[in-house]
């Protein structure tokens, strides 16, 4: 419908919200986009609908004044203050003074922290029965390997302890031999000879890219190297037998060797989920 000028963009067309009480739907002018800029010939101007709220106009008599002393386009639902088109609280679709508006959000933010408070004592409830599973485990290796495949990641202190509790890659490599399923192809090593780097293969399990360090590679690019375990026992890190400072297996390699080592996973529910 048409009424009187929008105060923001002059324009005429708008919506009634309530009496007096309007919503600007002219085009107003936001940008201008200049000649040649995505290929156009001439400055291409670009409109949206204004969206300006605002009072216009006589009220009839005996209508509602807000404290302001404007006239009143609604009441708040919970004290039923009037309440002008600037002091008026919409929430919900639904008309609420500054106070009351106030209270609405304060209630909304108080029950999204119950929501949460309530998810994470569902969590640390499932991790206390994580903790107890891997626990009941005899061996050290496979409930870290257990921790590290099945769960990835904790809240409470007592499963974080038990992810980051890795033995050593000796215990790995070990505990991996006598438990996984045979090697499905050969590895290829570089070995020094007699006379110079030779290239051998051996029966064994490779990860790629399952190292905790980070290596230097020919063309300039770093990453994490390999690590392999030989059938024999031997383990390879990347180019060499010698591990790198504080290299160990890292999280990837660590659940391919829970996949190699076709493990049964515990009996867990499933995950609470926390928004």
């Amino acid at each position: 419908m048409t009424t009187s000028a929008c105060p923001r963009c002059g324009g005429t067309s708008s919506n009634v919200l309530a009496p007096g009480y309007y919503e600007c739907t002219s085009q107003a002018l936001v940008n201008v986009i200049p000649p040649g800029a995505q290929g156009n010939l001439g400055s291409v101007p670009v409109y949206q609908p204004c969206g300006h709220r605002y009072q216009s106009g006589a009220t009839s008599a005996g209508t509602p004044q807000c404290a302001c002393g404007m006239y009143a386009v609604g009441a708040c639902r919970d004290c039923g203050k009037p309440l002008c088109g600037r002091h008026v609280n919409i929430r919900n679709d639904t008309v609420f003074c500054a106070e009351h508006a106030s209270a609405v959000e304060q209630a909304r933010v108080q029950e999204r922290a119950q929501h949460k408070e309530r998810q994470l004592q569902a969590l640390r409830a499932w991790e206390a029965d994580v903790v107890r599973a891997l626990l009941a485990v005899q061996d050290r290796v496979e409930r870290f390997v257990r921790a590290v495949a099945e769960v990835e990641h904790a809240q409470t202190p007592e499963l974080k302890a038990l992810i980051s509790d890795q033995p050593s890659d000796r215990a790995i490599a070990d505990w991996l031999i006598a438990h996984a399923s045979p090697p499905l192809g050969n590895i290829l090593i570089h070995e020094q000879g007699l006379f110079g780097v030779k290239q051998c293969r051996y029966p064994g399990w490779s990860f790629h890219e399952g190292s905790v360090a980070i290596y230097n590679f020919p063309h300039g690019e770093t990453r994490p190297g390999a690590i392999s375990v030989l059938k024999d026992g031997r383990i390879y890190y990347d180019r060499s037998f010698e591990p790198a400072k504080n290299d160990r297996f890292n999280a990837a390699a660590i659940k391919r060797v829970y996949q190699n080592a076709r493990m049964r996973p515990l009996r867990l529910p499933p995950r609470p989920s926390i928004a």
